[in-house]
């Protein structure tokens, strides 16, 4: 029941995007279509903001409070736009794609959550069959009247919380009871993602190839989908069902090829006289976009399920770089449609340079990246584990701390770490900073070969 629910609302979550830019989108582009941008820089903000306040204050973000304030925050962005589009005023358009767009990321956390408490099967199955899904949902959504795709998308967020809401309470409560990340970062640095990881500027450079897919060829804000980008997605769903989980670098490798591919592709194609048109370009696009997300989604449950203190950051972090990404992504395709206005044989130009450019990220940045290795290399966040008495820890603390030539302080924070002692426990014993504390820790980690708090209890005790 939990991975049908999870996959469920994955897909409604995903096809609420093209929802919106059918709907409100398509109306801003005749008032204000600067609207959109403006929205995304703002959500990019918040979701920075929400990432800090992850990190120093995780506890206030109780579930109870934020999901019925979001969900009446989006609800009011939502009236805000239709009234801005219906009376032509810019500014009432601005305030309500900006609060929708801020509050829409909660509900991409549930999500998130809910899908962090799968098994690596598990997840596998519900992230591409949620893809697969969503086309389904967008051909029944293609032939639905403007007013009926606005109720939809303004219900998308209930049906959520209804869907996923209480596979998520646990962590929520699991995230107050810890605390900082900081205090815990600092005993156990291999637990947690740092935010400039390549993982996140991979997500802002693969976002961009979807904000272009978005943009380029587009007409009266509606983006150029077409239904077959569906199918490279039934080929990783078949993958996801006979394995025990996805093959993570082998399915970055495919999204890969079909962006590079959507770049290279000029032409529209047909098949057969009297067919329509296919917009091959936007299709490849799609579809390598559409592949590397189903991968982040299936990588960043794994690390918060390895981590929970990790959910919150990471998953409000990922909400940052999807929208930054979708930005730069959209600006570089409209330029791209603008200039073939002007100049239509230079657009060819400008898209071989764009690949060229994505092209020689992945082979200088990328090319000693693992992506199954960034989930193996978060370690399990668990209590530290003491099983030795008090007085006898104590002796082999001091054989340690003269066996690799500890300083005096280095010595007493090898004490608090060994009797399980977080880093704000230990600030509090020795009267000092949190740097200070953080310095001594990694200091006496090196010296003694260790990566986490575990290993260096499991060293002392074997004295």
């Amino acid at each position: 029941m939990r991975p049908a629910r999870t996959c469920l609302a994955l897909s409604l979550w995903l096809v609420s995007s093209w929802i919106l830019n059918a709907t409100l989108y398509a109306g801003f582009d005749s008032v204000m279509p600067e609207a959109r941008d403006i929205a995304s820089a703002f959500a990019v903000v918040v979701a920075l903001l929400a990432t800090f306040a992850a990190v120093h204050r995780p506890d206030m973000f109780k579930e109870r409070l934020f999901t019925p304030l979001c969900y009446g925050i989006l609800l009011c962005g939502i009236a805000l736009s239709l009234l801005g589009i219906g009376l032509k005023l810019p500014v009432l358009i601005v305030a309500g794609s900006a609060v929708r767009a801020s509050s829409s990321i909660w509900f991409l956390l549930l999500v998130g959550l809910s899908l962090s408490t799968l098994s690596a099967r598990s997840a596998s199955v519900v992230v591409a069959g949620a893809y697969v899904l969503k086309y389904a949902w967008w051909f029944v959504s293609s032939m639905l009247a403007f007013e009926v795709l606005v109720a939809v998308y303004a219900l998308i967020p209930l049906a959520i919380v209804l869907l996923v809401r209480r596979f998520t309470l646990p962590a929520f409560s699991e995230i107050a009871d810890l605390g900082s990340r900081l205090v815990h970062q600092v005993t156990s640095p291999q637990s947690f993602l740092p935010f400039t990881h390549v993982l996140f500027i991979t997500i802002v450079v693969f976002q961009a190839a979807a904000g272009y897919a978005l943009a380029f060829g587009s007409q009266a804000g509606v983006p150029a989908d077409s239904a077959y980008s569906f199918a490279p997605l039934l080929v990783v769903l078949l993958l996801a069902l006979r394995k025990r989980r996805l093959p993570a670098d082998w399915l970055f490798a495919a999204a890969a090829i079909l962006v590079i591919a959507g770049f290279f592709f000029v032409e529209e194609v047909t098949f057969a006289p009297g067919m329509p048109r296919i917009p091959w370009a936007n299709v490849l696009l799609n579809a390598g976009a559409d592949c590397f997300e189903i991968l982040i989604w299936f990588v960043l449950a794994q690390i918060v399920r390895r981590n929970v203190m990790e959910a919150l950051p990471v998953l409000f972090f990922f909400s940052a770089a999807t929208h930054l990404g979708i930005e730069i992504g959209a600006t570089l395709g409209h330029a791209t449609n603008a200039l073939g206005w002007s100049f239509p044989a230079y657009v060819t130009l400008a898209r071989l340079g764009i690949a060229l450019m994505f092209i020689a990220y992945i082979i200088v940045v990328l090319k000693p990246f693992s992506f199954e290795a960034t989930i193996e290399q978060v370690a399990p966040m668990n209590k530290p584990l003491v099983s030795l008495p008090a007085r006898t820890l104590e002796e082999n603390c001091e054989q340690v701390a003269a066996a690799y030539s500890l300083t005096p302080r280095e010595s007493e924070v090898l004490g608090l770490l060994a009797r399980g002692r977080n880093a704000q426990a230990i600030q509090e014993k020795l009267v000092v900073s949190r740097n200070t504390v953080k310095s001594h820790v990694k200091n006496v980690y090196n010296k003694l070969g260790v990566h986490s708090q575990q290993e260096l209890i499991d060293l002392v005790e074997s004295r």
